[in-house]
């Protein structure tokens, strides 16, 4: 028989497994519902990702989320709960930088009510660096942050690739340590969101063990020929558990704009403008139909009869096929494929 490791490592695996549970019991536990902390995206103790390349806005989402939370305030279509404390973990702006996005964001949300807690952890200085939350040091810093202001629920760290000084980002090993941390906080409690940046590829960089640990990633990709000055890209599931709302599910656009309609570059407050998507290469309402109830979740067999009278199976499918192969369609819904965006 295999070694299970240390004693001690042993004991505390026991301690957190909910061992020998009848399945019978389990069926009848009051388990209480985890409440939306910012519905219909993160749910208290997920774990969400954000990504995308370098420059597209991600950075700036991540914020207008925190405010969001901090302040209990509607953002676009999204919904808190309540105000709810937030630390911020800054690996690449400067506390100036910082300080203007803020600003500037907070300038284009109107009338804020008064806010939860919301703390930062920031470099001094350019040349300082952020202690590597991948290794124990950086990690009992946070702990310490955490247990300081119990008052903090929610961890945001930005960026991944900055905070993380991992050997290789493409190696499971080296993203181990780092989600069983993840993984510890959540256990206590807490709810975290990384920003993470997007390969060439335009995938999220590193092994698939960066995306393994989440429940939601939110994908932010630039949309071809757009005119947007600023961020302005497409906004889509690659992950989600749970159907909170099919209508959220469908890939739509962002982009940042002046409230008061002057220039983007100079202007002292920001506001988000979001816009549906048609499907990319098809002017087909049919196909366009097909498209918006796969990416809400519904399978095949109910494309079917949904659209009984309206289009046979054999063309639901080749539109399928097609949306599939350019990228409108995220979401596979043939029975048997396991699903690209949707666990």
């Amino acid at each position: 028989m295999k070694s299970l490791g240390r004693p001690e490592s042993l004991k505390a695996l026991q301690a957190a497994l909910d061992t020998s549970i009848s399945i019978f019991d389990l069926l009848n536990e009051e388990i209480p519902e985890r409440p939306w902390l910012l519905w219909p995206f993160l749910q208290a103790c997920d774990i969400g990702m954000i990504s995308a390349e370098t420059g597209l806005g991600k950075s700036y989402l991540a914020l207008s989320f925190a405010l969001a939370m901090v302040y209990g305030k509607s953002f676009l279509h999204f919904e808190p709960l309540k105000a709810t404390g937030v630390l911020w973990i800054e690996g690449e702006l400067l506390k100036g930088e910082l300080q203007a996005r803020l600003r500037r964001l907070m300038a284009g949300m109107g009338e804020i009510p008064e806010p939860a807690p919301f703390r930062t952890l920031i470099q001094k200085n350019p040349a300082g660096g952020f202690p590597s939350l991948d290794k124990p040091a950086g990690q009992k810093i946070v702990e310490a942050v955490l247990k300081q202001n119990p008052e903090l629920e929610v961890v945001f760290l930005d960026s991944v690739s900055e905070l993380c000084a991992m050997e290789d980002e493409n190696s499971i090993s080296s993203w181990m340590q780092f989600n069983r941390w993840l993984g510890s906080l959540v256990a206590m409690g807490y709810t975290i969101i990384l920003v993470h940046h997007a390969n060439r590829g335009g995938d999220f960089r590193g092994s698939t063990a960066a995306n393994q640990t989440c429940s939601q990633h939110l994908h932010l990709t630039k949309i071809s020929g757009s005119n947007e000055e600023g961020s302005c890209f497409k906004v889509q599931y690659q992950k989600k558990r749970g159907l909170a709302d099919r209508l959220a599910l469908k890939p739509y656009s962002l982009a940042l704009v002046d409230p008061l309609g002057g220039d983007l570059m100079t202007s002292e407050a920001l506001a988000w403008e979001r816009k549906e998507l048609r499907s990319r290469n098809s002017k087909n309402e049919l196909r366009d139909q097909i498209v918006e109830l796969a990416n809400g979740g519904m399978m095949s067999p109910e494309i079917i009869k949904t659209l009984e009278g309206k289009a046979t199976a054999p063309t639901i499918y080749g539109h399928i096929t097609k949306a599939l192969a350019d990228g409108s369609m995220t979401v596979d819904p043939r029975p048997g494929r396991w699903p690209k965006s949707v666990n």
